[in-house]
């Protein structure tokens, strides 16, 4: 059959009729079946052509195929205190209930970028008393509005706790109150040793 005899527009019009009759899906496979049977009118032999060219193509793609990017989880830093030594100073933004040592007569600051009535207290202050009106050491977060700084001297041995509550707690005139919740972050003061 040649391109320019009536058998091949005949053959044309019936093989575009199929086509747009056919579901999507099936197009692509009655395409290569009809361009099969056309080169085997010429000659059977060249039904191997598009085959072998097809099995060629395939193979040269499926082994220059791109590669997905498999990513691999990111390592993540484990949560913790961010902590700053300045001396006898211990500046502290609390962000687990993970025990914190230091040395008798150090300071603990204290800074959180608070909300609606945060506040922090020492729940022992016989070994963490409050600092009044301490001034700020992490200029970084200082700034920010409704940042809020506590400091606390450790004066004698031991564990002692800061109570970090979260937000107000109001009674009614019944007496009830609504729950605020806290948390005690745990504080280790140890004993300097002796100079000998």
């Amino acid at each position: 059959m040649q391109f320019n005899s009536y058998s091949y527009l005949g053959l044309l019009l019936i093989a575009v009729t199929g086509f747009w009759a056919l579901p999507p899906r099936a197009r692509s496979w009655y395409v290569l079946a009809l361009s099969i049977a056309f080169y085997a009118t010429w000659s059977p032999m060249f039904v191997l052509v598009p085959i072998a060219l097809g099995a060629v193509i395939t193979v040269v793609l499926y082994a220059t195929r791109a590669q997905p990017v498999v990513a691999q989880p990111a390592a993540s830093e484990p949560a913790g205190d961010i902590e700053q030594h300045d001396g006898s100073l211990l500046i502290l933004q609390p962000k687990t209930t993970a025990q914190v040592r230091l040395p008798l007569g150090t300071s603990v600051e204290i800074v959180l970028l608070p909300g609606l009535g945060e506040t922090v207290e020492s729940a022992n202050p016989d070994i963490l008393t409050a600092t009044a009106n301490p001034p700020c050491h992490l200029k970084a977060i200082c700034g920010f509005p409704g940042a809020r700084v506590w400091t606390f001297r450790a004066i004698h041995a031991g564990v002692g706790y800061l109570k970090i509550i979260f937000g107000f707690r109001v009674c009614q005139e019944d007496g009830a109150c609504t729950i605020t919740p806290y948390v005690f972050k745990p504080i280790a003061v140890f004993a300097r040793p002796q100079a000998g």
